[in-house]
């Protein structure tokens, strides 16, 4: 990295890797939620101080309101009453939008709990967010509880790093991470940008 901060390594390696990998995509977008709170409501409380976490990711995948099929969706679920609050994050704008796989970065080894600790956070609010949104949906009848899993990555230097959390009940986990290759994030946001 040669002496950048972390804004510099974000600026010229992330960002363009995690843009290469949406290359073709209308419907997927990167979006920075670098000064983006997550909703209080959504946000893990410590039991021993009953104080809110509250940390930040530095990117997060969107469907972008520029397609016509996603603002169709985007509206239709504002006006299925949850109003304009779709998204995690307090921001006026994506707040009425989905954020999905929460990307953390640093720009060396030396921040790595911290990155788990705001991934963690930000995964955790995702899921959260979805688990409202489908009771929302189906009102009166019984909602399961378990969710679709959510990616999230960490990029510490040169190393990506991918976790998977999920929600069965009231319980939240991860799958251990494992060091991943640019290819396998842009295959997978290939998926995503195709369906």
């Amino acid at each position: 990295m040669y002496g950048k901060d972390e804004i510099a390594w974000c600026l010229d390696v992330v960002q363009p890797v995690l843009n290469c990998s949406l290359k073709g995509s209308r419907r997927l977008q990167l979006t920075s939620v670098q000064s983006q709170l997550i909703d209080a409501e959504l946000l893990s409380t410590m039991k021993s101080s009953l104080m809110c976490i509250s940390k930040k990711a530095d990117y997060a995948y969107s469907f972008s309101c520029r397609d016509a099929e996603v603002s169709h969706l985007y509206q239709h679920i504002s006006f299925g009453g949850n109003g304009y609050q779709i998204g995690h994050t307090t921001d006026a704008f994506n707040k009425r939008t989905i954020l999905f796989s929460g990307i953390e970065v640093k720009p060396d080894d030396e921040g790595k709990k911290e990155v788990l600790a705001q991934l963690s956070i930000r995964l955790n609010a995702t899921l959260e967010k979805m688990r409202r949104l489908q009771v929302l949906a189906k009102g009166s009848q019984p909602v399961p509880m378990n969710l679709l899993p959510t990616v999230g990555l960490t990029v510490i230097g040169h190393d990506w790093y991918t976790y998977i959390a999920y929600r069965l009940e009231d319980e939240m986990g991860s799958v251990a991470s494992s060091q991943s290759c640019v290819h396998v994030l842009m295959r997978y946001c290939s998926t995503l940008s195709a369906q």
